[in-house]
């Protein structure tokens, strides 16, 4: 294998963890986990958590896509499926059959079928929706559904679906220009990572801006529903897709700018955890505070940076064992 072929493999393959986004999903989990124990009252903003959940899981499953595009020249739905439901359902499922006996034990009969319905929706992935249709998430008067959290797990896997199917119809459209040949010369190989990017960003750049567009307009003329529906919240994995599909021009941004971009966004995220409330009209504009802050954080962390910067913070051991444990703790 000659140097330039190793170099484009080696671009296309290299481990991609970020020590400093396992942090970061530890201060998402920590959002969430102290805006419900105090019931909205000692982290007001908590809430935003979930933002920058769906901005880290569109930024790594779109990496791990155009990766796959790039060394493979394909994407597995069976593969990418089944690494979902292996890291996905046994938790998921665990907590609901939980809920379920509970509901059973616990709560009076009047509320069993409306429980046992969002547990159905819920194993499908489509209680965001019904959640839509009749509670106000941040009403701390409303009764809340047992399993009203997994609202953001419907609208994750809903991308999951949408998402992969859509960079398969591009690379069905233009496949001859994604693969990677071994004989090829570095220079073909980079022209092919460049056409690869710029369909998906178009891509995602249309996907956000139309997500974000309903989800200001319905944020203000119909709150409740617009804080579930998958509609108003794509956008928001949408700003991690377009930071994945132009890593490699992020990657070079100065480590200055890296590092002030790291700080802005960890002190934006904060910023809205402490200063939003039951009174922020959300998503619409307000969401850009954490979403943007959790992409700057994203962006300093790249090039080499991770550990680095606000990484420093991040990368500790507490803040990685929470940041590993971020799924099982909201769940």
């Amino acid at each position: 294998m000659t140097t330039s072929t190793a170099t484009a493999k080696q671009q296309a393959s290299k481990s991609h963890f970020r020590p400093d986004i396992q942090g970061l999903r530890a201060v998402a989990v920590l959002l969430v986990l102290i805006f419900h124990a105090g019931d909205g009252s000692v982290l007001s903003g908590g809430f935003t958590g979930v933002d920058i959940f769906f901005v880290i899981s569109g930024y790594l499953i779109t990496g791990h896509l155009i990766r796959s595009c790039l060394e493979k020249g394909k994407i597995s739905l069976i593969n990418f499926y089944a690494g979902r439901i292996r890291r996905i359902l046994p938790a998921a499922t665990a907590v609901l059959v939980f809920t379920a006996l509970i509901t059973i034990l616990v709560l009076p009969d009047t509320r069993w079928m409306l429980i046992g319905a969002e547990i159905i929706a819920s194993s499908v992935y489509l209680v965001n929706w019904l959640f839509a249709s009749n509670t106000n998430y941040l009403n701390a008067e409303a009764a809340a559904s047992p399993v009203q959290h997994y609202w953001t797990l419907s609208v994750e896997e809903q991308f999951y679906i949408l998402w992969p199917a859509l960079l398969i119809g591009l690379l069905y459209f233009s496949r001859h220009r994604f693969t990677l040949d071994s004989e090829e010369t570095s220079g073909t190989k980079l022209n092919k990572v460049r056409w690869l990017q710029r369909y998906i960003a178009l891509a995602a750049v249309l996907i956000t801006l139309v997500s974000l567009c309903f989800s200001i307009y319905f944020s203000y003329t119909n709150p409740a529903p617009a804080y579930f529906i998958t509609s108003t919240r794509l956008w928001e994995l949408g700003i991690g897709a377009i930071l994945a599909s132009f890593s490699f021009q992020l990657e070079r941004i100065s480590a200055p700018i890296g590092y002030a971009l790291g700080v802005m966004g960890l002190a934006s995220i904060v910023a809205a955890g402490v200063t939003f409330d039951s009174q922020t009209v959300f998503p619409g504009y307000a969401a850009l505070v954490p979403t943007l802050g959790a992409a700057a954080v994203i962006i300093g962390g790249m090039g080499g940076r991770a550990e680095k910067g606000v990484g420093v913070l991040l990368k500790v051991k507490p803040m990685r064992w929470i940041g590993d444990l971020s799924y099982s703790l909201y769940l």
